[in-house]
């Protein structure tokens, strides 16, 4: 038996997001249909799914993406099962993510420029250019993986004030269930690199990626990581919490800058 060779060929793409696995059988589609989109506009030109528990609904949203020729579904299986101890424990850490992320690396190397890890309610953040090319652009070019910093914009706080979207903005945001446009508000605290952080990197430098830290070929000096200043850019992190601790918090609005081209597809 043999293995087959592949040479190197010219990148098919800039960004290629690998999303961590589809579970508990997720279903909701429009928060799915809002994560692609948005990251398309950022500049996703490719998104690696790995499902292990989907709905319906989420198999026909999955399918129409992957006849537009923008989506990898993978059927992810596991070698034993998976339950969940007391609501809260996971058998295996989320399924098997650590595998699904260096699976989508090693699938992506030599087939596109950047590979991005970032779960369904997670987006990175440009704060400064309008996607990911230009930011990148503006970082050093000493460094070819880029550590970006998280920040939870609170999914059980209130909708985003009244002054901030026009009546038809309101109206479509709330008729797509936009959490991007209408959860502006989020906690103060930003994490700090490498805990909850999320990265963007190119492939041929990882050796074995984490989920929140990289192991880099350190025989290449473009190959180290450089945490990304936060006036750079911000991962937003969309969750809820059933426990109200008081946090402090504030309005970030960035994602307004995307918001009309969001509110059009």
């Amino acid at each position: 038996m043999y293995i087959p060779i592949r040479h190197a060929q010219i990148l098919k793409r800039d960004f290629t997001v690998c999303v961590s696995p589809l579970q508990l059988g997720f279903d909701k589609a429009h928060e799915l249909v809002e994560m692609i989109e948005l990251n398309r506009i950022l500049g996703a030109d490719y998104f690696f799914f790995y499902n292990y528990s989907a709905s319906p609904n989420i198999d026909k949203v999955l399918e129409h993406y992957s006849n537009r020729g923008l989506v990898k579904i993978i059927q992810w299986r596991l070698p034993f099962p998976v339950t969940i101890v007391n609501m809260t424990t996971e058998e295996i850490h989320y399924y098997g993510q650590l595998a699904v992320i260096n699976d989508c690396v090693y699938r992506n190397k030599g087939a596109t420029s950047f590979v991005v890890n970032q779960d369904i309610d997670e987006f990175i953040i440009p704060r400064k250019q309008n996607n990911w090319n230009r930011m990148v652009n503006t970082l050093p070019t000493k460094r070819q993986c880029y550590m970006i910093r998280s920040a939870f914009f609170r999914k059980d706080w209130p909708d985003v004030n009244q002054s901030a979207l026009s009546p038809v903005d309101r109206l479509l945001a709330q008729r797509y269930m936009s959490v991007t446009i209408l959860k502006q508000v989020r906690e103060d605290v930003v994490f700090p690199a490498y805990t909850r952080s999320k990265w963007m990197a190119r492939p041929e430098c990882i050796e074995v990626a984490g989920v929140h830290n990289i192991h880099n070929r350190d025989d290449v000096v473009k190959c180290k990581t450089y945490v990304v200043l936060l006036a750079d850019g911000l991962l937003h992190h969309y969750r809820s919490f059933e426990e109200r601790v008081k946090v402090k918090n504030t309005t970030d609005n960035r994602i307004s800058i995307l918001k009309d081209d969001l509110l059009k597809i």
